[in-house]
């Protein structure tokens, strides 16, 4: 039998401290080393008893959550879910805390959380403890810089017409965030492609996410709206609780939001990656990031089928390859990236046309 998983757990709450054991205690694979009452006990126990997954609530006494986070990262890296609690402090101090070193959060029951309400997360908690003692902080901090050379002398040779029929569709899981960030920072003004992004989130932690895309974006970053026309120079972000389909109607791409639950997943990157392949076709460009799960493969293959353009981000920059891995083994990725080339592959994609089927060895040339 393998060790098991040591578990710390940080939260000002007394009831968390003790409720989270007792959740936990019907788990052999689940070890909780101890607990501590803020973001400074909580950095300290992480030196002492060097833990394999934390489990750190956003806000805190004397150092709080993402306080704790940076010095966790700094000192020992090591495995973090947020617990966050759904209000806009607590969704903004938790999209920060994702790109910061986070693997991933727990949005704690809304209103009061009592003996009543606490069981309502032990299944996700179970999920996302042994997800994250998986995964290895070190991809966090390490270097997804693109050649800011690179970068920048195919932002000067971009087309500056804008491109009404073509988009690009990005779809992200766990360890999204930080990697979206990453593509939307180094993309020009004046990049000739609109973009859509759809990111398994939480409800209420959406327009933190826009907001934290925003402040490092050069275009225009935007929660989606139904019926909203895909305009030059804006990045549309898809509501955690609505799919997301791309409608073309008279040569103008347009926003439709979806309500009913068609998939597993909310929202759901196959249900737009398939209205994406049939509203764009070979105009269509597709790219899968980090996540658990296979939400995207199928979509993905759609958008290959019509002729458009399929990216995957490779195992190594990603935190958890799994939604990646998935399409690769569909036959749904033409290329293969790490994290920190996916954007001079997007800006070479758009500015130069492509005639034959070996266009995509200049990608990685």
């Amino acid at each position: 039998m393998n060790n098991p998983i040591r578990l710390l757990i940080a939260d000002d709450s007394l009831f968390i401290r003790i409720s989270i054991p007792r959740l936990l205690q019907q788990e052999k694979d689940i070890v909780v080393v101890g607990t501590a009452a803020n973001g400074k006990e909580a950095v300290n126990l992480v030196k002492e008893l060097k833990p394999d997954v934390v489990t750190l609530d956003v806000i805190m006494p004397e150092m709080n959550g993402l306080e704790a986070l940076k010095e966790i990262m700094r000192i020992r890296p090591t495995s973090v879910v947020m617990l966050s609690a759904v209000t806009r402090r607590g969704a903004k101090a938790t999209i920060e805390a994702l790109t910061s070193g986070a693997i991933d959060f727990i949005a704690k029951p809304s209103g009061k959380v009592d003996p009543s309400t606490i069981g309502q997360i032990r299944d996700q908690l179970v999920q996302k403890i042994r997800m994250a003692a998986k995964c290895h902080p070190r991809l966090l901090g390490a270097s997804q810089t693109a050649s800011s050379f690179s970068v920048a002398k195919l932002a000067a040779n971009l087309p500056l017409k804008f491109s009404p029929q073509k988009l690009i569709g990005i779809g992200a899981s766990t360890g999204g965030p930080p990697a979206l960030q990453s593509i939307v920072s180094r993309l020009p003004n004046h990049f000739p492609v609109s973009l859509v992004l759809v990111q398994h989130l939480a409800s209420g932690f959406d327009q933190a996410l826009v907001e934290e895309l925003n402040a490092v974006s050069k275009m225009k970053v935007l929660l989606a709206q139904n019926s909203q026309p895909i305009r030059k120079g804006e990045i549309i972000v898809c509501p955690a609780d609505k799919h997301l389909t791309i409608k073309n109607v008279n040569r103008q791409l347009t926003v439709k939001l979806l309500s009913q639950p068609q998939s597993l997943y909310t929202p759901s990157i196959d249900i737009f990656f398939k209205s994406l392949a049939k509203s764009c076709g070979p105009n269509a460009y597709g790219v899968v990031l980090t996540g658990m799960g296979d939400d995207g493969a199928v979509g993905l293959k759609a958008i290959k089928d019509k002729g458009g353009i399929t990216i995957a981000q490779d195992e190594d920059s990603s935190l958890v390859y799994g939604m990646a891995k998935k399409a690769v083994e569909m036959g749904a990725v033409q290329t293969i990236l790490p994290l920190s080339e996916i954007p001079t592959a997007l800006l070479k994609f758009v500015s130069r046309s492509f005639g034959d089927d070996d266009r995509f060895l200049e990608i990685v040339s």
